[in-house]
């Protein structure tokens, strides 16, 4: 059957780096590897305001040409112009505070953490106006927030799936 790895081991592949905290995986893609994660507002005890993460090497790549197409200025050109895209984008953000200081007061963070995230919408974001990466709305939305950025980015992705080879096979190569 040849090695199995946890789906921290495998998260750690894909983002590059060792994980700090506890996670949980929010969707997972046709061959069973972690699409995106959530993990707490709290990282080497101090308040971190991202709490929803892509990890899928596949659509990080995706993401990131539509990014370079220029994509973040359109989206902003028609939250400007589409009341009811903006309205959800908002919702969004307000949805994902929410969340952030619930698990704040869960973990009974200091006042002081409360004070630096309050207000705080996705990725830490202050200007519920702009986009600053899309790579983010996309994990937003993946992780249960109605997100209606990540919704059309997804939507323009042609396949959510890497084909074979399976890139994230490699992360336990044998």
């Amino acid at each position: 059957m040849g090695i199995v790895n946890s789906d921290k081991e495998v998260i750690e592949w894909q983002i590059g780096r060792k994980l700090e905290n506890e996670f949980e995986v929010c969707a997972k893609c046709q061959w069973g590897y972690p699409v995106s994660f959530s993990a707490p507002p709290i990282v080497r005890d101090r308040p971190f305001p991202t709490i929803h993460w892509l990890c899928c090497p596949h659509l990080c790549k995706e993401i990131s040409k539509l990014e370079a197409e220029g994509l973040i200025d359109e989206m902003e050109a028609r939250l400007s112009s589409d009341d009811l895209l903006c309205s959800g984008y908002i919702d969004a953000h307000k949805s994902t505070n929410r969340v952030v200081m619930a698990q704040l007061k869960r973990n009974q963070a200091p006042l002081w953490f409360l004070g630096a995230l309050e207000g705080r919408g996705i990725g830490g974001m202050k200007d519920f106006t702009h986009i600053k990466c899309l790579h983010m709305h996309v994990a937003n939305l993946l992780c249960g927030v109605e997100n209606p950025i990540g919704k059309i980015v997804l939507e323009m992705i042609e396949s959510h799936n890497c084909s074979d080879p399976v890139i994230c096979s490699r992360s336990h190569p044998g």
